[in-house]
């Protein structure tokens, strides 16, 4: 509900931008469009690949999307890692995972976005989290990387930004909230839900709680509070640099490829060596260490706090973005630490 609300706001303003703005999208239907799942060689070459493998073979259980995870008791549940799309391939859950959910006392997805009060509805209708009048978004973009941001701009008209126009600018936090969205969701928004939020779906119809491990506004007051400052810009400009259009629909293919054979140590190892190409190393890795710090580690002790009262009593499915599973601060790890038995599941076409 938030999700849309959100962007139906976003559609109708405009935000002052210190950057030239490009007529054309790149993000277009086409290009977001996964018909075949490959590995284009031209991109992901064996060098390359090769790599991204010798990372991914120090991390702690970087293949897999579906865990079992078994209670004292002997009871179980279920972890699965998502991505956040709404693209038929990703909403195209395999058998296992679909008998846990037919199953389940309760899904946990990442975030309920379920509204709670008029209050808050009122709140978002007046863009109290959104508006600022003042030019500390304009002052961050001119800090970040130029190529990143005219990327951001793009993005921002895409969404029915003007060129230019409004006297008002959109807060930082709104500004890195907002980019944390796939464009190629765009297409289907309102129709295809996100495979997260699919997940969710079915295990309601099955008769199931469904509740999340976060609320919607722990992020906002997270990159709100005055330390935050560099955590923001960090995920603004690492997030525009996801914007890339340069082979975007090869890239798609090969992520989405990689994500169904379970090769999420691959996917992360990648997202590591793309920041590090485009930014430098240094600063690639600085940026990516702050985002992955918070977005990952320290959600994924929130997460497991929130989650071990479900595993204890079983019958859950625990459903969050796959890059929370894999690593020594994964959410395998953390569960076995916390005394769970935890063991893949593999599921058809994963190595």
């Amino acid at each position: 509900m938030t999700q849309v609300l959100f962007r139906i706001l976003l559609i109708c303003v405009a935000i002052a931008a210190p950057f030239h703005l490009s007529a054309k999208s790149t993000h277009t239907r086409d290009a977001c469009t996964v018909e075949t799942l490959r590995l284009d060689p031209s991109i992901f070459t064996d060098d390359l690949m090769a790599e991204a493998r010798q990372l991914s073979d120090q991390m702690e259980n970087p293949v897999g999307r579906l865990w079992k995870i078994t209670n004292s008791d002997g009871g179980t549940s279920y972890l699965w890692g998502t991505m956040h799309v709404n693209d038929p391939v990703a909403l195209d859950l395999p058998p296992e995972l679909r008998q846990a959910l037919k199953t389940a006392n309760v899904v946990a997805t990442e975030i309920d976005y379920t509204v709670q009060s008029r209050a808050d509805l009122e709140r978002f209708y007046r863009g109290d989290d959104f508006w600022t009048y003042g030019n500390e978004t304009l002052s961050l973009l001119y800090r970040i990387d130029r190529q990143v941001v005219q990327w951001i701009a793009e993005r921002m008209q895409s969404l029915g930004y003007g060129p230019s126009g409004g006297a008002r600018a959109i807060k930082p936090v709104a500004l890195a909230q907002l980019l944390l969205g796939d464009p190629c969701n765009d297409f289907a928004q309102g129709v295809r839900p996100i495979q997260d939020d699919w997940i969710a779906l079915l295990g309601l119809d099955a008769g199931a709680k469904v509740m999340g491990l976060e609320s919607p506004d722990t992020l906002r007051n997270k990159l709100s509070h005055y330390r935050s400052s560099e955590l923001t810009e960090a995920m603004i400009e690492v997030y525009g640099a996801y914007l890339n259009p340069d082979n975007l629909k090869a890239n798609r293919e090969g992520f989405f490829t990689l994500y169904a054979q379970g090769r999420i140590g691959d996917m992360m190892a990648l997202d590591l060596m793309y920041l590090e190409n485009l930014l430098g190393q240094d600063k690639g890795r600085r940026v990516h260490g702050l985002v992955d710090g918070y977005l990952i580690d320290e959600r994924n002790l929130n997460f497991v706090r929130r989650a071990r009262p479900l595993l204890d009593h079983g019958g859950a499915v625990i459903a969050v973005g796959c890059f929370h599973l894999p690593g020594e601060m994964g959410l395998v790890e953390l569960f076995r630490a916390a005394g769970y038995q935890v063991e893949r599941v593999p599921t058809e076409g994963e190595i």
